[in-house]
């Protein structure tokens, strides 16, 4: 049963992440105040955080966002070197094993087709 009143005001106060940027403009004696006097999150025990920040943000983050947190690292900010031409021929075959991959499954799956198709008609005709 949840608390209600003066019971509940006796609980410790914690605050939110909203709450937390109201309260950062005080000091830190001021604003340990102030949350215990005011502030409506209360309970016995602070509850875990639900989601950790930028869960929800679906875009793919700008380059200055990685940079900042820390998942790529970049100390010299240099363009990348030009690629030979060793490496600009694997990436062609990559890309040619690639396409010829696709289009063998596709003719497959025209033979698969054809011979249903012809499965079809040999039972129409019985």
């Amino acid at each position: 049963m949840p608390k209600r009143g003066r019971e509940r005001w006796r609980d410790p106060a914690y605050t939110c992440r909203d709450c937390e940027a109201y309260y950062a403009s005080y000091s830190q004696e001021e604003r340990e105040r102030r949350v215990q006097t005011s502030c409506r999150h209360r309970s016995e025990h602070r509850p875990a955080p639900r989601t950790p920040p930028g869960f929800w943000s679906i875009d793919f983050p700008t380059s200055p966002e990685i940079l900042a947190s820390g998942m790529m690292i970049d100390a010299t900010n240099e363009p990348l070197p030009p690629l030979t031409e060793e490496q600009k021929r694997r990436r062609r075959m990559k890309r040619k094993r690639r396409l010829d991959f696709l289009e063998t499954e596709k003719k497959k799956k025209e033979v698969k087709e054809k011979e249903k198709k012809e499965e079809k008609e040999k039972q129409e005709d019985i």
